[in-house]
């Protein structure tokens, strides 16, 4: 069994991104309870806080939208990953796990951003794997050679 994970490079860089952007955006969120000062930046933005009509509810939607996908990108940052046992491919990201067996799939190709492994029944949906970020891609790229070239 194989386990492609994602790189530590990346996950040091959703970690650099996501904080801040939350942290942020909370602060943003909180500036109405906070007391300050007088006579101050914050004292100023208290006051024009909220603002008139619809903005009143679109700046809070706003950020509350902004740390939800901060989070799942952070989640999705360390939650994905490939694995390749004898029978099958597992791929799971933030939402899925998507399993399928190597007598399924028909054909794979690489592109762009990701490797695409076609089934041979149409009522069995693709997998796309998105290897940006991934460990080891071209062990990846030669397992899914070789398991395919000698199913059965």
């Amino acid at each position: 069994m194989k386990v492609y994970k994602t790189r530590i490079a990346l996950k040091i860089f959703g970690l650099l991104f996501s904080l801040p952007l939350i942290i942020i955006c909370s602060g943003i969120l909180l500036i109405p309870y906070i007391p300050v000062p007088e006579n101050t930046i914050m004292a100023e933005m208290q006051n024009s806080w909220p603002p008139p009509g619809y903005l009143f509810y679109l700046i809070p939607i706003c950020l509350i939208v902004i740390n939800i996908l901060a989070l799942i990108l952070l989640i999705g940052v360390f939650r994905k990953k490939v694995i390749i046992t004898e029978r099958e491919i597992i791929y799971s990201n933030v939402f899925t796990a998507r399993k399928l067996g190597f007598y399924e799939i028909e054909s794979f190709s690489i592109e762009l951003v990701h490797i695409c492994l076609k089934t041979k029944k149409d009522n069995v949906k693709n997998i796309n794997i998105n290897y940006v970020g991934l460990k080891g891609i071209t062990d990846l790229v030669k397992t899914l050679r070789t398991k395919l070239r000698n199913k059965s």
